[in-house]
Formats: structure tokens, sequence, C-alpha cells
């Protein structure tokens, strides 16, 4: 019995060891599954609603600059204060000034959209939009410019009524509006941040261990994290109302951008979640996509692009889905193919 006591102690402080060495080394790299929201300094940065153009859900104030900061820095991405700055230029979008009359001899393309477009959580040069500037101007007969005027929150009527009121002022050859699945407003929207994290992130005791909340939460994410996404899934197919008001707002964009003329394309951003072939949103990516394609509007679904990859290594951070700077490396050259291949750029680029 004394022999049995003793190798029943050794086999407990070895498990207690273990399970010390993990949580410290988990602590160490900083790996746990709850995570605090970022935090996000910017109404100084934005307009109030009475300057700002009709129709237009949110605009920034030119010549500002404002921060989203994390409570982490688990890939040494940030900067040392963990997050980012960003910097609004006199035209109210992201990145440095630009000049609203084209100069001769310029192909520029205006990219529409949200969050996504804006760069949210990924630094100015690692965009997408400025990534596909330099992917399609590399050995170009002419300069390609292409201007980011993504704007966070924006749905797609808002990117459309500052196209129609606004946009058209820059001189675009090319309009290319970046659709993200909750773009199409109603309440509650399609969208996976806080209230997908708290669907999966541990409660109680296992919240204050960095190991066990990290195991917890990987695990969850595939059972209650996929449930809440289907419940969402399930609840967005009913609201067939609004997806048609969102497509005949992209389908007017067409129309706009003709009328001065430009064209026109249409750029399907997937979220970062379970990119194979379970992926839980397809059904809408081919509604969206048929929809436009029977107007003649070329259209772009960047899902195969990103087909086969670990869904939360393009992540901004375990607390924000936004596609990182990987991500958006894949969806620069995906985009750069589509618009080559439907000859949407010019000869040569």
């Amino acid at each position: 019995m004394r022999g049995l006591t003793g190798k029943l102690l050794l086999s407990l402080l070895a498990l207690l060891f273990t399970a010390g060495l993990l949580e410290g080394t988990f602590r160490l790299l900083d790996l746990r599954g709850v995570h605090g929201n970022r935090s996000r300094d910017w109404n100084h940065a934005l307009l109030p609603r009475g300057e700002r153009l009709p129709d237009v859900w949110m605009q920034f104030r030119p010549n500002t600059s404002f921060r989203l900061d994390y409570d982490s820095n688990p890939r040494g991405y940030f900067d040392r204060d963990g997050g980012l700055t960003y910097h609004i230029n006199r035209h109210g979008f992201r990145g440095p000034d630009f000049e609203q009359r084209k100069a001769a001899g310029t192909f520029r393309i205006l990219v529409l959209g949200d969050s996504f477009t804006f760069g949210e959580g990924v630094k100015w040069q690692d965009t997408f939009v400025k990534r596909l500037e330099r992917l399609l101007d590399a050995g170009a007969e002419s300069n390609t410019e292409v201007l980011n005027l993504g704007v966070s929150g924006w749905t797609s009527k808002s990117e459309v009524r500052f196209l129609e009121q606004a946009g058209l002022a820059f001189q675009p050859d090319l309009v290319l509006v970046v659709y993200v699945l909750n773009d199409t407003k109603y309440r509650p929207r399609l969208e996976i941040w806080e209230d997908f994290r708290a669907a999966y992130e541990p409660e109680g005791v296992l919240r204050h261990s960095y190991f066990a909340s990290w195991i917890y939460a990987r695990v969850a994410r595939h059972v209650l994290g996929q449930r809440y996404v289907e419940a969402l899934v399930d609840g967005a197919l009913a609201q067939r109302r609004h997806w048609n008001k969102m497509l005949s707002e992209l389908v007017a964009g067409k129309r706009i951008a003709a009328e001065a003329g430009s064209g026109y394309a249409v750029v399907i951003f997937p979220f970062m979640y379970r990119l194979d072939d379970s992926y839980p949103f397809a059904v809408i990516h081919r509604m969206v996509e048929e929809a436009l394609r029977e107007q003649g509007i070329p259209v772009a679904d960047l899902f195969p692009a990103f087909e086969g990859e670990s869904y939360t290594r393009l992540w901004v951070h375990p607390s924000d889905q936004h596609p990182n700077d990987r991500a958006h490396a894949i969806a620069a050259r995906a985009i750069a193919d589509f618009l080559r291949t439907e000859k949407l750029v010019e000869p040569g680029q």
C-alpha cells in the first residue's frame, strides 16, 4: 500500500510539474484562449453626422490619425505599444495624400470597401490595395495608381453613394468595389467579431490559465463557434429583401461608373473562417456572384485563393478576425490575376 501511495504521489507531482511547465511556456509565448477586445480611439477622427455625405454611413475627418491597440502582440507585427496608428489624408481616406486630378498617362483604379479594404490591423504598405498597385505597376507601359477609398463600417450603399456624390471626381479608369458579407445592412449583421469569440472563449476558472483556456478555445471554436456561425447563415438567408437591396446598390454602381466612362467590377472577400469545403458562407458567395454576373458585372470571388489555408493564421490577432498582412498578400495576387484575365486593366499591365 505504501509503495502504491508513493507511485501515485510521484505521478501527481509529475502531472503538476508538466502542467506548470506547460502553463509557464504558454505564458512565455503569450498563447491563451481569452483576449480582451481591441481598443479603438477614433471618435476625434470621425466626421459628425451633419458633415457626412447623404446616405454615407461614416466618414473620416481629413488630416487626422487614430490608433487600434490589442492586449498582446503574438506575431510581433504591431508597434511597441501593441497596435498601429492610422493616418487619414486630406481626402478623408487612409494613406498619404494624392491629387484629385489624375496625372497624364496614369491608369487609376478606385477601390471602395469597408474595414477589410481600409486594412484594420495591417500596415499601410501591406494592405492589398497598396500591394495591388505594386503588382500592376511592375513592368506596365503606363503608371498605375490604385487609390484606397475604404472606410471602416461602410456598407455597399455607402460605397456606391460616395462614388456617385464624390468618388468620380477622382477620375477613375476602373472602379473596384470590394464586397464583404457584412456589407449587407440588417440587424444583426452577418459578421464574426466579438460575439463570435464570446461563443467559444471559456468562462470561469479556465479563463485564468493560458494553457487550459487555449486548449478549450481551440476545441470550442470548432463546435460552439460553428453552431454560432451556422445560425448566422440561416438568419442571413431569411433576409432576402436586404440582399436584394444590397445587390441593387452594386448594380447601380455599374451604371454610375459607366456614365463617367469608367470600368466597374466587384470582388467578394471571404470571412477568415473554415477555409475549406465546409466554408459555411459559400451559399451566400454563390448567390451574390450569380446575381451580379446576370447584370454583366465582372466578379471575382477570392475564396478559391484562400482555400486550404489555416484561417486563424490569417487573423490580425486572436481577438480580431480581420485579414492580416499575409491574407492581404493573397488577396492582392488574386485580384491582379482577375483584372488581367478580365482585361479590366490596360494592355501590358
